[in-house]
């Protein structure tokens, strides 16, 4: 973080940017999750068909009584799930380890929003809580079964079955195993996920677009990096360094780190984080 008494600031003034960039950053993780609008979607849904069938005993309420409180309960669940799945999700194999922890992590603490729902809307009534967990349970892998084959069927799909061009020549068969481009003259050297690397003789503009599928980014002129080979970013005054998992350190150009804001890859925690400087940038 900057200096900011020896820029003259409060403490009070001071704690601000240290407690609203990692806000910021989460923000950021939330609004590029994907199917993001799939959740609410679907927890509408649910209130829906809730308020209409009277699950779970709520028919004995009235229909005004009954929608206040599946409303109250399923939104500020799914608002659980959207922040659980922004925080456990950094790659698309974390997907399924998030849903079958948040199983366990998002839906302990429902039996006190069930009661804590009750009450709002006027209503007492003892809460069972071990088949409450199980209800939501399903109905939370249900919604994420939902969520994860529509995010599925409307992702763009890359081949890589056939020749793509020269990473596929210098042999790269998967695009997902670039780690960095680094533009060499007129070579490039590419960084696979393993930790070696290999000189490809090309323009970076070319080989960038060939990586434009897989989550990535140009972080200076002549480099970029995939967000999977991220191990570290320290920040030191107004200079950013960015370490990926072979050891290689790049340094950050002021106008790349608007975009690694917006990406989350500046926020604390995952797989980009700030810690203990790296080794001398290239």
């Amino acid at each position: 973080m900057p200096p900011f008494a020896a820029m003259g600031a409060s403490s009070h003034t001071e704690a601000k940017p240290i407690f609203a960039n990692p806000v910021r950053g989460f923000a950021n993780r939330v609004a590029a999750l994907p199917g993001l609008a799939l959740y609410p979607a679907t927890g509408a849904a649910t209130i829906l068909i809730a308020t209409l069938v009277g699950a779970f005993g709520t028919d004995a309420m009235p229909l005004l009584q009954r929608l206040a409180f599946w409303t109250l309960l399923i939104a500020f669940h799914t608002m659980l799930w959207v922040c659980w799945f922004a925080w456990r999700v950094r790659q698309s194999k974390d997907w399924w380890p998030a849903v079958l922890i948040g199983l366990i992590c998002v839906n302990l603490p429902l039996p006190i929003e069930i009661a804590t729902a009750l009450q709002i809307v006027g209503v007492r009534s003892p809460v069972a809580w071990v088949s409450s967990w199980i209800q939501s349970a399903g109905i939370s892998l249900a919604i994420s079964l939902v969520v994860a084959t529509a995010v599925a069927a409307f992702r763009p799909r890359r081949s890589t079955a056939e020749p793509k061009g020269r990473l596929w020549r210098a042999g790269f068969r998967n695009l997902d195993d670039v780690a960095a481009i680094a533009a060499e003259d007129h070579y490039c050297r590419v960084s696979h996920a393993n930790g070696a690397s290999r000189l490809v003789h090309g323009r970076f503009s070319d080989l960038a677009t060939e990586v434009g599928a897989v989550d990535g980014l140009i972080v200076r002129r002549g480099h970029w990096v995939a967000a999977s080979a991220v191990r570290s970013i320290e920040r030191d005054g107004r200079s950013w360094t960015l370490m990926i998992a072979d050891g290689r350190a790049f340094r950050i150009a002021p106008s790349s780190v608007p975009e690694l804001r917006k990406r989350g890859w500046l926020a604390n925690g995952g797989a980009a984080s700030t810690v203990a400087k790296p080794s001398a940038a290239s």
